[in-house]
């Protein structure tokens, strides 16, 4: 299409008293700096929605996006984890412990949905060290950009691991390991802050 107007295109700036190969060369400088100041043509950016949309927000308790395709939220319902299924997640994550008061075995439950289950069990304060965190950033890198949900009874556990995964793993400072866990579900960070060797938060 491009290049069927380009003849009366160039018509018209010669009339203008412009050379015809500096109109064809600043026409193509044009369409370049476009490029660069979009820096992803439309296709992608309807991929980049296609993919935020295939793990959208469900309705469950706390819920919350850790990442484009993470859903942290607390213990969910048969009937909320066939909404996530239905949602397309294709993973559930379990931290909690079986003997935990509302807690049940998710497993058939959840393959009979399709979704595939990982139980990986964060029961006490005892849990969130280096070790249990390499492991939690394993996960994290087996699931890529697979559609999962990650739940404990309320999310702030996973909150937490989210925040020490960002100081011991990633190497970031206090603030913004807090900050990271905050945006994943974490609601009290004590346990962070004492591990982090933070100071306690100023009270309002």
């Amino acid at each position: 299409m491009t290049n069927s107007r380009l003849p009366a295109a160039l018509l018209l700036l010669a009339a203008l008293g412009f050379g015809a190969g500096c109109a064809g060369q600043g026409s193509a400088d044009t369409t370049a700096s476009a490029d660069d100041v979009d820096a992803a043509p439309a296709g992608n950016l309807a991929d980049s929605d296609a993919e935020t949309d295939s793990a959208p927000l469900v309705e469950m308790k706390n819920a919350i996006k850790a990442a484009d395709n993470l859903m942290v939220a607390g213990q969910p319902s048969r009937e909320e984890l066939q909404a996530a299924a239905d949602a397309g997640y294709t993973t559930v994550v379990n931290f909690r412990g079986l003997d935990e008061q509302g807690a049940w075995d998710e497993t058939e439950f959840v393959e009979s949905l399709g979704m595939r289950f990982v139980h990986f069990p964060i029961t006490g304060r005892e849990d969130f060290n280096r070790e249990r965190i390499d492991e939690f950033n394993a996960l994290l890198e087996e699931l890529g950009d697979e559609p999962a949900v990650l739940h404990c009874a309320s999310g702030n556990r996973i909150g937490n691991l989210f925040a020490l995964r960002a100081a011991w793993v990633d190497g970031a400072g206090a603030d913004a390991a807090l900050e990271v866990g905050r945006n994943s579900g974490m609601r009290r960070d004590g346990l962070v802050r004492e591990l982090l060797g933070a100071p306690e938060a100023e009270q309002e």
